[in-house]
């Protein structure tokens, strides 16, 4: 069958038509794939860059690590200085406690704080329990920062934050139960006569007042520990007797709670001696000279 030259240009425009959409078809497809290829290796290019900063700074830390580890630290202030040249009055002034005291303490908490490691003699356990609570003492009495306190020992600051805790839990736990109790009958009228001689009141057993210590306060009731003062406490009341050593210690109540409610919920029978009459009545007022409340028994001792 012969075509016409009509009909073979139409088939011919036809041809080139389907040719010329399959190769631009081809082309789109090829700078479609193209394109993503480069957004691929743009975000390729990107987490590399991203991983190589990263393990820049993992490298630099990890150097700045090390170099803290080698830093020099100084121990002269505590081996050549305190243990060698302070006075008593130095040991009262930097530790609020005297030379004896603190040997005292270290004796009472050596099986406690000592380290446990076997192989130490008995020398450097009590040269390690010595450090430690004048580390704690030291903190405790100046209330430096940490970090001072670590330059101060040549020990770094983490270590003095374990140090702290450690003192202070322990302390709870040997020392409380032993020298924080109620006076006896015998005590209590010793006390007294102390007292009296002192400021000319009779039947006082004990000097009390109370501080607030920060604390970081729940999500429930946080309202509650918000002091006067505008910031989170608790309540630490203290007891002393007439050469000011703690007889009874309450920590217990949130810090907006008053005074008085927190001396009458830790007074129910508690600061009663043996033989003081359970009807004395329990009142305490403030004595101006000495800036502190004090209990005052009027009923006497049986």
């Amino acid at each position: 069958m012969k075509l016409s030259k009509k009909e073979i240009a139409i088939i011919s425009a036809m041809y080139f038509m389907c040719a010329s959409s399959i190769v631009l078809n081809a082309t789109l497809i090829l700078m479609e794939w193209k394109r993503r290829k480069r957004e691929r290796n743009c975000m390729k290019m990107q987490l590399l860059t991203h991983q190589l900063l990263v393990n820049k700074a993992l490298i630099e830390n990890l150097k700045k690590r090390k170099r803290s580890k080698n830093k020099k630290r100084s121990y002269e202030w505590w081996e050549n200085i305190v243990k060698k040249e302070f006075s008593e009055k130095d040991w009262l002034e930097n530790f609020r406690v005297g030379k004896d005291s603190f040997r005292f303490i270290v004796e009472e908490l050596k099986e406690e704080l000592k380290p446990k490691e076997n192989f130490l003699n008995n020398a450097r356990i009590i040269s390690c329990v010595e450090k430690k609570v004048a580390v704690a003492l030291f903190y405790l009495a100046s209330v430096c920062e940490y970090r001072v306190v670590g330059h101060t020992f040549g020990i770094h600051k983490s270590t003095v934050h374990n140090i702290v805790h450690e003192f202070v839990n322990v302390g709870i736990k040997v020392l409380l139960p032993q020298y924080i109790k109620i006076p006896s009958e015998a005590e209590a009228i010793e006390i007294a006569s102390y007292f009296e001689r002192s400021t000319h009141l009779p039947n006082i057993i004990g000097a009390i007042d109370e501080t607030h210590i920060p604390v970081r306060p729940p999500t429930e009731g946080h309202r509650d520990f918000i002091n006067r003062k505008g910031w989170a406490s608790i309540i630490l009341q203290g007891v002393v007797d007439s050469k000011y050593r703690f007889w009874n210690i309450c920590i217990k109540n949130p810090g907006s709670t008053h005074d008085a409610s927190v001396l009458a919920g830790s007074a129910k029978g508690k600061y009663l001696p043996i033989g003081v009459k359970k009807s004395v009545t329990l009142t305490y007022l403030i004595y101006k000279y000495i800036y502190t409340y004090v209990i005052l028994f009027f009923s006497g001792f049986n």
